[in-house]
């Protein structure tokens, strides 16, 4: 477990280090893996689904063995959307334990719920949806994941542990 833990902290904050949104060179100067996703999430919806979060076992599937998330807008004038990275340690159907980690984009507020897909860097493969519901004014999110490859449904609950996102700006 404690190995477990090591390698979590580890790989959020390689990804943390990475930045959400990666700029890519080319002939004509500098471009954007990931364009606007087309939907707008107004920073007032997406307060409490802003920050870093750890995995909450009470709340979460039996098959989730740890996962981590951090979420904030590009700043990335004129295209400020929402974005974020996660990390999941989990069992599959066939009860193998794996992890990967993927880029929280096309964010999108239904009235009761924030929902999103999980996407490989650069915003392909989809790996995933997501959604989330805010409890305890975004202190603790609750939700559930479904991977794209199997079709595996994941119960997953999360607990704020910092109000403010790596920095995504100049991204």
């Amino acid at each position: 477990m404690r190995c477990r833990r090591a390698v979590l902290a580890l790989c959020v904050a390689a990804v943390a280090s990475l930045g959400a949104v990666a700029a890519a060179t080319a002939t004509t100067g500098p471009g954007y893996l990931l364009k606007n996703p087309g939907f707008k999430v107004t920073h007032r919806l997406a307060k409490p689904f802003v920050g870093v979060f750890k995995f909450n076992r009470a709340g979460s599937s039996s098959k989730m063995v740890n996962a981590s998330m951090f979420a904030d807008f590009t700043n990335q004038p004129p295209e400020d959307f929402m974005i974020g990275q996660i990390q999941v340690y989990a069992y599959d159907r066939s009860g193998q334990e794996g992890d990967w980690v993927g880029t929280m984009y096309n964010w999108h507020w239904t009235g009761k719920q924030m929902e999103m897909e999980l996407v490989g860097f650069g915003g392909s493969p989809v790996l995933g949806y997501m959604v989330l519901k805010a409890r305890d004014g975004g202190k603790h999110l609750v939700g559930s994941l479904v991977t794209r490859a199997d079709n595996q449904h994941y119960s997953v609950a999360f607990t704020r542990t910092k109000l403010q996102a790596p920095t995504l700006k100049g991204y």
